[in-house]
């Protein structure tokens, strides 16, 4: 196990990344990889109230501006929530219709980027980084740049592509996702950036404040956790209660049918083969009826019905069957 506060943790990553703009800029170079350099940050959300560490319901991400006005939505996730791809778009887009004032032209909106962590597999495939645009199907051309959103999945850190050509975000991905100590050293002597958040990390491990912020996060998450487990069994329960009710209720009918079908068949059997005994007897004696009788017995509704025929116009016991 690490020996400090967990990273994945978001009330404990806002913390890491919201407080230190040398940290954020590091960690966001290694996943954007800027044709020049981020020299400036603004955290528009830097602080984390007690009361939103107890709500399981919030996102604890980090609202970042940049210096030419793009908006970064910054945010870790440890687990998988329903509808993760509905609500990432509906973040993205809280941000960017949130930037207009009354009064102000659509050419005042600046692009905005979510950059999520994940510390679960979300996407098929090995890739550890992976950047969805708006561009057209066939020929790929882009209709705007205002829409990033990228996912880095940790799971997935010993992606070869990236390890070529990102090592930096490889970097903090290991030290992010990191059980041991010894993969957090392995991250640290890497990358000189890294170094410097685990040793931020280790404070942060050592303060109070900040060990009870994590503590009623980690409380409230497991929490959730733990009720969508319960609503999931009881939502199977229900399931399967209403499926053998259904399944009664459609045995029964289909029992009732079935014996509708098989009582008027047999009605019409015996009423059938009554009949025809009824008929051999009287043409041609009791005697060729107790014969026909063997014969009759077991016999199908068809056989019967053929027989019948064959016994009004036959003038030969024999010519019936």
């Amino acid at each position: 196990m690490r020996s400090t506060l967990d990273p994945t943790l978001d009330v404990v990553f806002k913390i890491l990344f919201a407080r230190d703009d040398a940290q954020l800029i590091a960690l966001l170079t290694a996943v954007l990889q800027p044709p020049h350099p981020i020299a400036w940050v603004r955290v528009r959300n830097p602080d984390v109230a007690p009361e939103q560490t107890s709500d399981k319901n919030i996102v604890l991400d980090i609202w970042v501006e940049l210096e030419d006005g793009t908006q970064l939505d910054v945010e870790m996730q440890a687990q998988k929530r329903a509808a993760f791809r509905e609500r990432t778009l509906y973040y993205w887009a809280k941000v960017y219709g949130g930037q207009l004032v009354r009064g102000e032209g659509y050419t005042a909106l600046c692009p905005v980027i979510s950059i999520i962590f994940l510390d679960y597999q979300e996407l098929q495939g090995t890739r550890l980084h992976s950047v969805f645009k708006l561009t057209e199907i066939h020929d790929q051309q882009t209709f705007s740049d205002h829409l990033q959103i990228h996912l880095i999945e940790l799971p997935k850190r010993a992606d070869p592509e990236a390890r070529q050509k990102q090592p930096d975000l490889v970097a903090w991905t290991q030290f992010l996702g990191a059980e041991t100590d010894q993969e957090v050293q392995e991250a640290c002597m890497s990358n000189p950036d890294v170094a410097k958040a685990q040793f931020q990390l280790r404070q942060l491990s050592a303060d109070p404040a900040t060990l009870e912020l994590a503590r009623t996060r980690q409380l409230a998450l497991d929490t959730q956790r733990i009720e969508a487990a319960a609503n999931r069994r009881e939502g199977f329960q229900e399931g399967l209660q209403q499926g053998l009710q259904e399944g009664i209720e459609k045995g029964i009918e289909k029992g009732i049918e079935k014996g509708i079908e098989k009582g008027i068949e047999k009605g019409i059997e015996k009423s059938t083969s009554l009949f025809l005994l009824q008929l051999v007897e009287a043409k041609f004696g009791g005697e060729a009826a107790r014969r026909a009788q063997a014969q009759i017995e077991g016999a199908p509704v068809e056989a019967l019905q053929r027989w019948l025929q064959n016994a009004l116009v036959a003038t030969d016991y024999l010519d019936i069957f």
